[in-house]
Formats: C-alpha cells, sequence, structure tokens
C-alpha cells in the first residue's frame, strides 16, 4: 500500500471490515496457500482495499445470496471451521455506510478475491520553507508537476505541527534551516506527537555534513536533497516518493 494514501474511514468500523475478510481467507485456504492483501486508489475520491486468496471459492449457487441477512447459509472451513454469511452481510453495511461498494470474484476451488472502496482523505503536500523567493518557486513547480494535490506551506516548524497535527499531509518537504526550531527539531515532534506518523518526509538543506545526513536517515527521512534545488531533480524525487 502507498504511503501516501489516507481514507477518511471509522477506525474501528474498519478494522472489523477487513479482520473478518482476511479470518474468512484463512478459513477458507489451505495450508501452504497465498493471501493478499493490498489497496491503491481508486480514483480521486476512493481507496480500494483486495483481499485475494487462493482457497476453496465460494460455489456458484451461493454467490448471489451472500451478502444477504435473510439469507443465512452454513459452510465449513477447511480446517471444520462453522462460517455464515452474516459476517458478510455486516462488512456490506459498514461499506456502505462509508459510501463505498464491495464486490468479489470466485471460482470454486480456485480461490475468492474480495474488493471494497472507501473515501480517501484529500491528498495534502506541506511545504515548510522561511525563505521567501526558494518558497515561491517550490510552490510554483509543485502546483504545476502535482496538481491532484492540494498545496499548503507555511515558513515556520511551530505552524508546520500545527497543519500535521490538523490535516495530516501525505507528504512533508521541510527546510532544514528554520526559525526557531530546525529540520531535525521540527521532525522530532512530529514522531513524539504521533507514533504511528507514516507520511513521508523530504528534507531541503545546504548542508553537506554527513552527520546531518546520518540523523536524517535515522529518522526514516525518505529523501534529503541539496540546495540550490535543482527542480528536474526535486520533481524526480517528488515524484518517486510519492508513487
Amino acid at each position: 500500500m502507498p504511503e501516501t494514501i489516507f481514507i477518511e474511514t471509522d477506525e474501528r468500523l474498519m478494522m472489523q471490515v477487513i479482520t473478518n475478510l482476511v479470518s474468512n481467507a484463512i478459513k477458507f485456504s489451505e495450508d501452504g496457500k497465498t493471501i493478499k492483501i493490498f489497496a491503491d486508489r481508486f480514483n480521486n475520491q476512493l481507496v480500494e482495499f483486495v483481499i485475494k486468496d487462493e482457497g476453496v471459492g465460494i460455489p456458484d449457487h451461493y454467490q448471489q445470496r451472500i451478502f444477504k441477512f435473510e439469507k443465512m447459509f452454513s459452510t465449513r472451513g477447511t480446517r471444520g471451521e462453522k462460517g455464515t454469511g452474516l459476517g458478510l452481510s455486516l462488512v456490506k453495511e459498514i461499506i456502505e455506510r462509508h459510501k463505498g461498494q464491495i464486490w468479489f470474484y470466485s471460482k470454486e476451488k480456485a480461490g475468492s478475491e474480495f474488493h471494497f472502496t472507501v473515501p480517501s482523505s484529500e491528498n495534502t503536500i506541506l511545504l515548510v520553507e522561511n525563505n521567501q523567493k526558494e518558497f515561491r518557486v517550490l510552490e510554483k513547480t509543485i502546483k504545476e508537476n502535482f496538481p491532484t494535490f492540494k498545496f499548503v506551506g507555511t515558513d515556520n516548524g511551530f505552524e508546520a505541527i500545527n497543519i500535521v497535527l490538523k490535516q495530516h499531509p501525505s507528504l512533508i518537504i521541510s527546510s532544514h534551516d528554520l526559525p526557531l526550531m530546525n529540520g531535525v527539531q521540527f521532525i522530532k515532534s512530529i514522531l513524539r506527537g504521533d507514533k504511528k506518523f507514516y507520511a513521508p518526509i523530504v528534507v531541503l538543506t545546504e548542508s553537506h555534513d554527513q552527520s546531518l545526513f546520518k540523523i536524517y536517515n535515522d529518522l526514516g527521512i525518505k529523501s534529503v536533497i541539496a540546495k540550490p534545488i535543482d527542480l528536474k531533480y526535486f520533481n524526480r524525487e517528488i515524484t518517486a516518493v510519492l508513487s
């Protein structure tokens, strides 16, 4: 799953959906078979999740009623576990309450794959840059080359932290040389406030100090770009980080 994907859902209910679908995939698969779970953008508004197994598959005469409460039926897992259509009907209800859809493909003795969509959150690129000339140049190139992302900018780490808490951007591009707190302090503040922060971060710096690069590498920074910035290289790096 790309690190730049974020969704707007009820976390507890979404975990219930994924747990149910993965449990079913395990239940109806023999030992040694593979279960794949992946997600990507479906379109600008939705993210698609897929749970694919190599299990026993769903018989044709069950497929029309698998999501329906009123058509309860029992099936046995590969180890004799009981299973019913009840869990899948709840999954369908949760997905539809989130304005998404769920569907599946299945062939008996060849496995199943369940797909569902949920709303994606707005994709945002946050630029933190104190040099106003460089800020304007980077703002222009980001808006021109990454038009599907909302641009948000600030010139200091303190305001950037508030933006991160409210919006959780898809990508942060931060200069190392910031007023009041530098790039390292800014990033450490984000990570202290959110242990599960996953958005990629790109750092811009004039320094050639290898010890500084190591600090950023230890913090999990995806890319450190030297100033003055080569815009072609900058665009390639941002594209790679976002892909």
